[in-house]
């Protein structure tokens, strides 16, 4: 997950699959949002212990997802910063707000290296397991 390097078609293929639960959670929440809120009295009156179960339920699983999602964002991040060059410490920028847009864009759109360089030989992943594990097949690590 940490190891090697991807191409930018693989980075980008791999930040699409990752962001499109999220954009799913969002839309989901803001429905939910908006049913709880019209008939928040009488939901929280007549269901309350079962309204707090399902908030907390629903907490835990947005937490465990999230935890995923940013080991699978700084994974593809890393791989991608080696493909061009670069320590996979620079990923940490991620988690700086604002500034992660920005570095997520500069990764899709720099060329990585053509040439076998620290990191490995050059990768373009087609499956998404091989976008997301890396190729653990010609792994030398």
């Amino acid at each position: 997950m940490f190891h090697g390097r991807i191409d930018r078609k693989g980075f980008a293929k791999g930040f699409v699959v990752i962001n499109i639960p999220v954009l799913i959670v969002t839309v989901f929440s803001a429905v939910a949002t908006n049913i709880f809120h019209t008939n928040a009295r009488e939901i929280a009156f007549n269901n309350g212990i079962v309204v707090f179960w399902i908030s907390m339920a629903t907490l835990i699983l947005i937490g465990v997802y999230f935890l995923f999602y940013w080991l699978a964002l700084v994974g593809l991040a890393i791989r991608r910063f080696h493909d061009m060059g670069q320590p996979g410490w620079f990923s940490i920028v991620y988690f700086v707000s604002g500034v992660n847009l920005v570095v997520g864009i500069f990764q899709i759109v720099w060329p990585g290296e053509n040439v076998q360089n620290e990191y490995g030989m050059p990768e373009s992943p087609r499956k998404l397991k091989d976008i997301f594990f890396g190729d653990t097949k010609n792994r030398s690590v």
